[in-house]
């Protein structure tokens, strides 16, 4: 893979399983909550809830007259003439609001083929696969189509330090409420992580996870690991053969090699995935 081929390319590393193989026979991708990311702090809300009477009635969805009595014994009015919940201020975590309904699901992408620590953490210890995929442009900015929706992708920034609090109770889709699915903490910076974002179209959004289809043309290749089994990769290539090549989408075969008196490794392409495939 030559530098101007890689500018706009992001990768996903999969073990090999039924999930994965109908990701490629259904030219899909799923977008999950939040709440299930290995890292407690990812995505994590450090929350303070505060808002005058009127943002209050709005957040809870009550009328006036509930909210009286919601003043009287829940709420702590401060100086600046708005309200708070004690118990719940300056607090840090995944499940604010209770019911998600404003907050996205989330779909991660690296920027990174040749990663040692992501080929062992999410891809069976070097036997999976990691999927290169073909970025679009939007306005200048590198994204996805899904479902004829175009979806931006958002570089993760790594920090030692949480983004700061947000107001639950003004909450909204802007870019305070988007630093927190965006910023990770700084030991993670080798994912090299880029985000897509979906958020929910309605109130209803109660899922934990979302299936999306992607255009066949923005599947570019397919990366075998230095253990991927020879089982594996032919019936991967069946897959993609199938669903694909047959199908007028080119899609590029690579595989790791291991370079001599480093601890690296390098993606490179095979030249004709048939002979390949006959070979091994």
């Amino acid at each position: 893979m030559n530098k101007g081929i890689q500018e706009n390319l992001f990768y996903k590393y999969r073990t090999i399983d039924k999930y994965t193989k109908d990701l490629i026979l259904n030219n899909q991708l799923c977008f999950s909550s939040h709440i299930n990311y290995n890292d407690p702090f990812d995505s994590a809300f450090w929350v303070h809830i505060e808002g005058t009477k009127e943002e209050w009635e709005w957040f809870m969805g009550v009328d006036e007259n509930e909210m009286r009595d919601i003043l009287k014994f829940g709420l702590k009015k401060t100086r600046r003439n708005t309200y708070i919940q004690p118990e719940n201020c300056d607090k840090l975590s995944k499940n604010y609001p209770s019911n998600n309904a404003f907050l996205p699901q989330t779909l991660c992408l690296s920027r990174k083929s040749d990663s040692i620590l992501m080929w062992a953490h999410y891809a069976s210890n070097h036997k999976g696969i990691c999927l290169s995929f073909k970025a679009d442009y939007f306005e200048g900015n590198p994204g996805f189509y899904f479902d004829s929706e175009f979806l931006p992708l958002y570089k993760v920034k790594y920090t030692r330090k949480l983004p700061g609090p947000m107001d639950l109770v003004t909450l909204g889709i802007d870019e305070n409420m988007i630093n927190f699915f965006i910023t990770k903490y700084s030991d993670w910076s080798y994912e090299k992580e880029w985000r897509l974002l979906l958020f929910p179209q309605n109130v209803q959004w109660q899922h934990t996870r979302t299936i999306k289809k992607f255009g066949k043309e923005a599947l570019e290749g397919i990366i075998f690991g230095l253990y991927t089994s020879k089982k594996d990769i032919k019936a991967t290539y069946k897959l993609i053969n199938k669903n694909y090549l047959e199908l007028g989408y080119n899609v590029n075969f690579y595989i790791c090699k291991w370079i001599k008196g480093k601890y690296a490794i390098k993606p490179e392409k095979i030249d004709s995935i048939e002979d390949y495939i006959n070979s091994i």
